[in-house]
């Protein structure tokens, strides 16, 4: 009887889970869900290090929310690259609203500010000026900005940082430039509208300015020279309050406010000046598009004060899916990682909305502290940070941690 037990007991004791081959835990940990894996591997090394493996992670990095990092865009705005299970961890930290949050810049005054995110810096625009200032690993350095740029007399209302440029628009309805390497001041155009310049985009050596005095303008940048000239005028007949151009160019998207029975999107050929495309869609009076971001070639988002973020198709000039805000808000501004992720920034509470392509119902809120009545006015991310530019203050959200949510003060 004894040896018999004794062969039980190490019948037993071979059968463990620790002593299976590692082959085999592999193809059993296949099966478990991110939450199961990471309980694993605090129970041993063994596991720790099995589980580590990219073997177990890839498929599922790749399905991931926000942290993917596959596309060109999100790459040049990462602070840093993200392990395989890494991208899993911070993907669900996103998705169950866990992370660190950062307030800078407090101050009375109430501004409309614009932001853009690089991967080691962040510009901001604050009253006439323009500011970088240097990433780290859980937000900014903010003693004093890296970078001041001055050239307006008035607010800036939006800029563009792309091709190692600057391009800014102001409610002086002026024109400016700068080297975003070295600050430099480039050019300036005064009123090159007679109202304010609500919107500027890019592609190569052409920028394009859209303004409340209801026209859109195409100028060509001279990079000997330090000068642009204008080469088409093109009359909206409404207040534009976007436009973006196509990244690969020759076209441009178009958002006016929608009234006096005009479509307010409009997509236009940057050589000739003229509309190109007709998009099929319906909209309200006043439905107002406020930002436009382009996916690929042939397909871009838009959102703006009907509550809707629409996916546009170029080829068949329709709107191709949509998704609707759960409180029905204007949409304030948006951006995405050309994949899966988009995030918007909502007109009242001071709310980011995080959606995911292909679901109908949004993943995730966030709502900024310390300023619940203020609109987001922009927003930019990594896989780990998210920034959100409020009226008198900007929120910086890290996602990348281990511990519950918490607040500090810069």
């Amino acid at each position: 009887m004894s040896d018999q037990r004794a062969c039980a007991e190490n019948a037993g004791e071979n059968l463990l889970l620790e002593n299976l081959p590692t082959d085999v835990l592999l193809l059993i940990f296949w099966y478990c869900d991110d939450v199961s894996l990471g309980r694993l591997s605090q129970q041993c090394k063994r596991f720790n290090d099995i589980i580590s493996d990219d073997f177990l992670w890839a498929k599922r990095s790749r399905d991931a929310i926000v942290t993917n990092q596959i596309t060109n865009e999100v790459q040049s705005r990462s602070f840093c690259s993200l392990s395989l299970r890494d991208k899993c961890r911070i993907s669900a930290n996103w998705k169950r609203g866990r992370f660190k949050e950062k307030i800078y810049f407090s101050h009375k005054t109430r501004y409309m500010p614009w932001l853009s995110l690089g991967s080691g810096i962040l510009w901001l625009s604050k009253g006439t000026c323009i500011l970088g200032y240097r990433r780290r690993h859980d937000g900014l350095y903010a003693q004093a900005p890296h970078f001041t740029l001055k050239g307006h007399s008035d607010d800036v209302c939006r800029f563009v940082a792309t091709n190692d440029m600057i391009i800014s628009g102001g409610r002086d309805g002026t024109l400016c430039g700068w080297c975003q390497a070295t600050g430099q001041f480039l050019f300036c155009r005064r009123t090159s509208h007679s109202s304010d310049i609500n919107s500027v985009s890019v592609s190569g050596n052409i920028f394009v300015s859209g303004s409340r005095d209801k026209t859109v303008k195409i100028w060509w940048y001279i990079d000997a020279e330090h000068r642009c000239n204008l080469l088409k005028t093109v009359d909206v007949h409404d207040r534009v309050w976007s436009v973006s151009c196509r990244p690969q160019g020759e076209m441009c998207a178009v958002g006016s406010a929608g009234y006096h029975h005009i479509p307010p999107l409009h997509i236009y050929d940057l050589q000739q000046g003229k509309e190109i495309v007709g998009l099929n869609g319906s909209f309200r009076p006043g439905a107002g598009i406020l930002d436009i971001h382009w996916e690929s070639p042939h397909t871009f988002l838009s959102t703006g004060y009907d509550a809707f973020i629409r996916l546009w198709d170029i080829r068949t000039g329709s709107n191709v899916n949509s998704w609707e805000d759960p409180f029905d808000s204007a949409i304030y501004c948006i951006d995405s990682d050309n994949l899966h992720t988009i995030l918007c920034g909502m007109a009242q509470h001071g709310r980011v909305q995080l959606w995911d392509k292909r679901q109908h119902n949004s993943l995730q809120m966030y709502f900024m502290s310390a300023n619940h009545s203020s609109p987001v006015y922009s927003l930019a991310f990594d896989p780990c940070q998210l920034f959100a530019a409020l009226d008198q203050s900007l929120n910086v959200m890290d996602f990348s941690g281990y511990k519950n949510a918490a607040i500090s003060y810069m």
